[in-house]
């Protein structure tokens, strides 16, 4: 499973306050997760900002994705804690989804599990549907992270924004045939969280990774289930992963 996330910044007790109190993450283990047993959320002490700033395109790590049964209540609430939270919209062929920032500059998007006007999913919960990774050479990333027994769920175009979106998981679960957008909903109730890679056709210049111990991505932990061996390596644009096999 994708065990962890880790992100660095300068003050992991106010950033944890807000996945806490206005998320409804809760602790475990040695981090944070969205719904129990899930992806853990790691926040470290960074020892200074990075050259960019968490929320600059160029950098390698984009988002955490959260699915949520119903995201008009979840905006509405945050919106009347102060938050400032963009404004759900139907993007597309996607989802219902809108964006906000936590305290770092990380951005979070809150996606709902249906499309605009579906119905309400009652004690779905919500969980940690995605983590956005930008890649340079999608074939690469697609290769590294496949020897990691991780599978390709499904892709998404989206010709609007110049980008594809490719989702990957430690299942073994067939995306359904029917409707695109019963195949969009199906991938957004996982109960588990993806792998979300972001490829831009055509872009050469490499994606922009904090220096070791700066604000930013730190870097994941994928566990396989009876693992036992370690290891720590990087992926194809310098994300520190560590993989139990």
């Amino acid at each position: 499973m994708l065990k962890q996330l880790r992100l660095r910044c300068s003050d992991p007790a106010r950033v944890a306050a807000f996945y806490q109190r206005l998320l409804g993450w809760h602790p475990e283990g040695a981090g944070l997760v969205c719904a129990p047993g899930g992806t853990q959320l790691v926040l470290e002490t960074s020892s200074g900002p990075a050259r960019l700033p968490p929320s600059d395109p160029g950098q390698v790590y984009w988002k955490l994705g959260m699915a949520v049964p119903e995201l008009l209540p979840v905006a509405e609430r945050l919106r009347a804690q102060g938050v400032d939270i963009g404004q759900p919209e139907q993007f597309g062929s996607v989802g219902f989804l809108c964006h906000v920032r936590d305290p770092a500059g990380f951005t979070v998007e809150l996606l709902q599990q249906t499309f605009a006007g579906g119905p309400p999913r009652p004690g779905a919960g919500q969980v940690l549907g995605q983590i956005s990774l930008r890649v340079r050479d999608l074939e690469a990333s697609l290769a590294f992270y496949q020897r990691q027994g991780m599978r390709e769920l499904a892709r998404i175009e989206v010709p609007q924004r110049g980008f594809e979106l490719v989702f990957l998981a430690f299942s073994d679960e067939q995306l359904p045939s029917g409707s695109l957008r019963s195949q969009r909903e199906w991938l957004w109730q996982r109960r588990y969280t993806t792998l979300e890679l972001v490829y831009r056709p055509g872009r050469s210049q490499p994606y922009s990774q904090p220096e070791p111990g700066q604000t930013g991505l730190g870097g994941l932990r994928l566990e396989v289930e009876g693992g036992t061996e370690a290891e720590v390596m990087t992926d194809p644009d310098g994300v520190l992963v560590e993989a139990l096999r």
